[in-house]
C-alpha cells in the first residue's frame, strides 16, 4: 500500500483522489456485484479515477464555453459524472448524460440526481448537438472507426476519451 500512495503523491494526484473521495465515500455502489475490497483496492480505484477525471478536465478546458457536454458511454453508477460535476464547480458548467444498456446502471444513475438513457451507443440520437467529450471510463469500450465517425459528424464533436 506504501508504493500505491507513493505513485500517487510522485504522478500528482494524491490530492485529486482525495477530493474524489470526498465527492463518492463509498467506491462499491460502482459496481454490480458486491463484495470485500480491501484499502489497497481502494486506492488504487482511487488513482485510476483520478487520472481519469484529470483527463477530461484537460479536454475541456480546451473550450471557449464554461458550458459544456459531457456523454459518458457504459456508465455504470454515475460516479465519474459527479466526480467531474464536483471537481469543475467555479470552472465549468458541466451537462451530463450517462448512456448505458443496463436497467439497473440506469436506475443507479438517475438516483444521483444524473440524467441517463436506456440505449446503445451506436443507438444514441445526436440530433446536431453539441458535445464537448465523449467518454467510456467505466469500461474496456473502445470506438471503431464507423462509431467515431458518426459520433464526430452528428453531434460537433470536440474530444473523445
Amino acid at each position: 500500500m506504501v508504493s500505491l500512495r507513493l505513485a500517487l503523491q510522485e504522478s500528482g494526484m494524491a490530492n485529486l483522489a482525495g477530493e474524489l473521495a470526498t465527492l463518492v465515500p463509498d467506491l462499491n455502489a460502482q459496481y454490480s456485484r458486491t463484495r470485500e475490497r480491501g484499502q489497497a483496492w481502494n486506492l488504487r480505484q482511487r488513482g485510476l479515477h483520478a487520472f481519469q477525471v484529470k483527463m477530461m478536465l484537460r479536454a475541456l478546458q480546451h473550450g471557449s464555453s464554461r458550458k459544456v457536454k459531457v456523454v459518458d458511454i457504459g456508465d455504470s453508477a454515475g460516479t465519474h459524472m459527479l466526480y467531474l460535476k464536483g471537481i469543475s464547480q467555479g470552472l465549468l458548467q458541466a451537462d451530463t448524460l450517462s448512456v448505458n444498456l443496463d436497467p439497473q446502471a440506469i436506475a443507479k444513475i438517475k438516483s444521483k440526481g444524473l440524467e441517463a438513457i436506456l440505449c446503445r451507443a451506436e443507438d444514441l440520437d445526436l440530433s446536431g448537438q453539441a458535445i464537448d467529450l465523449f467518454t467510456s471510463t467505466a469500461q474496456r469500450f473502445f470506438f471503431i472507426g464507423w462509431q467515431r465517425d458518426r459520433l464526430a459528424r452528428e453531434s460537433s464533436l470536440r474530444f473523445l476519451l
